[in-house]
């Protein structure tokens, strides 16, 4: 009867030691973010570009999709981007936008990481992000 108790503080050890190293990854991934995210503001400075940066994460799982883009000027849910990350167009796929059979075809963008469908690329490659959660407004 000892050996399974054994077993079981072993096994709880080995839990506790791999939340550790799981948090302190977590923490060393954050610092890296916030250091790319000063080091691209101080471009933009540098650039002459204003200082404000708006993030648009991922409405179900908060994957950074961009870390720079531009605010729609009639809606105010919409933005647009050039550069984005943790985005993957679904090229197979085209559907007219505009609402009608003219209107431009574009492919539909997704959330690399939970498949969420956050936007469409034009053809002028240009993102147009919708439904995206924003940071730093």
């Amino acid at each position: 009867w000892l050996l399974p108790f054994c077993i079981l503080i072993l096994l709880g050890l080995e839990v506790a030691r791999r939340g550790r190293l799981e948090e302190e990854e977590d923490e060393q991934a954050e610092a890296e973010v916030e250091a790319a995210r000063r080091e691209d503001q101080g471009r933009k400075a540098a650039d002459g570009a204003s200082g404000d940066s708006t993030r648009l994460a991922c409405p179900c799982c908060f994957t950074t999709l961009c870390t720079d883009c531009q605010r729609h000027g009639k809606y105010k849910n919409q933005w647009r981007a050039m550069f984005v990350e943790n985005c993957t167009v679904q090229t197979a796929t085209r559907v007219a936008a505009g609402g009608g059979p003219e209107g431009e075809a574009v492919s539909p963008v997704e959330c690399s990481s939970c498949g969420a469908g956050v936007g469409v690329l034009d053809a002028d490659e240009v993102y147009h992000f919708f439904g995206v959660i924003p940071e730093g407004v």
